[in-house]
């Protein structure tokens, strides 16, 4: 007679890891990603073996291999390191690393977290400047406004004063015209 304990009694729900799939599981996952990076480096080395033939030591192995492997060429055997190469990579890349990491790591959120906060606030702190930036633009808009208009007050005066240095001077020499050339007449 069996006895079920109140501890075994689970109600065929899977619960903790046993809920999750084969690549969400943790130790499962990293069992496969080593699967296949040994699948890869016997991939490889069958590959260097086929292409150095030469080497009896290799080719007493293969003789003792089952057949499946004997029969293998060097084309089949490539295809199968490029589609081990390919699971390899889909499994490790940044984004499955990533989402993987989200899914069970409280640590990677906090930091994903505190990174983000980090971001949020150096843009605040950049739409500050950018408006403080627009504020002395406006302002010195303003200013170079005034500033034209004291540059042009200053050339209108500064002309009048030529022109009665240029008066005065012509008294001087008995009414002949006297031009002065450059300074204030170029601009």
């Amino acid at each position: 007679m069996i006895e079920v304990s109140e501890e075994e009694n689970d109600d065929g729900i899977a619960k903790d890891t046993e809920a999750l799939t084969l690549l969400d599981n943790p130790s499962t996952r990293e069992n496969i990603i080593n699967n296949l990076l040994e699948l890869e480096a016997f991939f490889k080395m069958r590959m260097l073996e086929m292409t150095n033939e030469s080497d009896l030591l290799s080719l007493s192995q293969i003789q003792h291999a089952p057949s499946i492997i004997q029969l293998q060429t060097f084309e089949t055997i490539t295809v199968l390191s490029e589609k081990v190469n390919k699971a390899l990579n889909n499994l490790t890349n940044k984004r499955t690393q990533h989402l993987h990491n989200l899914k069970h790591s409280l640590n990677y959120i906090d930091i994903l977290t505190s990174n983000l906060n980090q971001k949020l606030s150096q843009v605040d702190r950049f739409k500050n400047c950018k408006i403080t930036l627009e504020n002395k633009i406006v302002e010195t808009h303003r200013e170079i406004k005034k500033i034209e208009k004291m540059v042009e007050l200053l050339i209108m005066k500064t002309k009048e004063l030529q022109k009665n240095i240029q008066d005065d001077i012509s008294v001087k020499y008995k009414g002949r015209k006297v031009n002065i050339v450059g300074g204030i007449t170029v601009i």
